[in-house]
């Protein structure tokens, strides 16, 4: 899951960059970056109560 990330971050670098920034450019990059903490946060949650951990 690491390069959907590394490609949202490279795409709001280039954004912020850009000669007028706007705050679509951070939504742009928080979303996936919650949307994968979330899956993240799930698939810890189901290894705890397997206790896979």
């Amino acid at each position: 899951m690491t390069g959907p990330l590394a490609l949202a971050g490279v795409s709001f670098i280039a954004g912020a960059s850009a000669q007028s920034p706007t705050l679509f450019n951070a939504a742009s990059y928080a979303i996936p970056g919650g949307i994968f903490f979330l899956i993240s946060a799930l698939r810890l949650g189901r290894a705890a109560r397997a206790g896979d951990t």
